[in-house]
């Protein structure tokens, strides 16, 4: 099962819940991602490890991912850069520069959005009242995602969270210039104070645009961050 990142800041809003409207973040506040240990292989050397950016630099182009041998705490062995999954949005941003200019672009949508995706906290509503939501999920290879999405009431002390395990497929399509639409279709479990209080199936859809190498922004100006995948 996929592990759950308790973080204070995360990526979505449910769609099983019904009434809800997205707000802006309650906190505007960026968590970086955790730096990645990467291992290279060179020449047969072993090289590492280093963070994503420095794993960038020693790529020339996407290409040469296909070729090269890298290893990352919690593998068994080692890999081809391009099939590890935690690394493909990395390499699919190679040489599209950093973002720090506002015109950061993604040519393979698909190879960018896979890995594990945080957002910073937010605002939704849902009936009327204000909850905080996090959410966070893992985008597969082969169309299929685990997650979960936290929400809890504003300005409560010790409030009750529910969380909603979540397992489906997802899909990214071209909206616009460097503009995508997340959609997502999963059943899911949720649970309250470790007690399954319910069971069912949803779908939904996100506007998204790229916002640097390891980030998305949605129009409503929330940001979610790849992390690493914890071992």
């Amino acid at each position: 099962m996929f592990r759950l990142i308790l973080f204070l800041v995360v990526f979505s809003v449910p769609a099983y819940a019904q009434n809800v409207v997205l707000n802006a973040p309650r906190n505007n506040v960026n968590v970086p991602p955790p730096p990645m240990q990467i291992y290279v292989l060179v020449d047969g050397q072993q090289v590492g490890p280093m963070d994503a950016d420095k794993f960038q630099s020693i790529l020339p182009n996407p290409e040469a991912a296909a070729s090269t041998y890298v290893w990352m705490p919690g593998m068994a062995k080692w890999e081809l850069a391009s099939t590890v999954p935690q690394l493909q949005g990395i390499i699919a941003a190679i040489g599209q520069g950093d973002g720090s200019d506002g015109n950061f672009k993604v040519t393979d949508i698909q190879s960018y959005s896979l890995g594990v995706w945080i957002s910073q906290r937010f605002v939704w509503t849902l009936d009327g009242q204000d909850h905080n939501a996090i959410v966070q999920m893992k985008l597969l290879p082969d169309g299929k995602f685990e997650g979960a999405t936290l929400f809890w009431a504003l300005d409560t002390p010790n409030p009750d969270i529910n969380v909603y395990h979540e397992k489906g497929d997802w899909t990214m399509s071209g909206e616009g210039d460097n503009v995508f639409r997340l959609e997502r279709k999963y059943a899911y479990s949720q649970v309250l104070k470790d007690q399954l209080v319910g069971t069912g199936t949803a779908s939904e859809q996100f506007i998204v645009s790229p916002d640097g190498p390891n980030a998305l922004k949605t129009k409503e100006g929330i940001i979610f961050v790849r992390v690493p995948e914890a071992s």
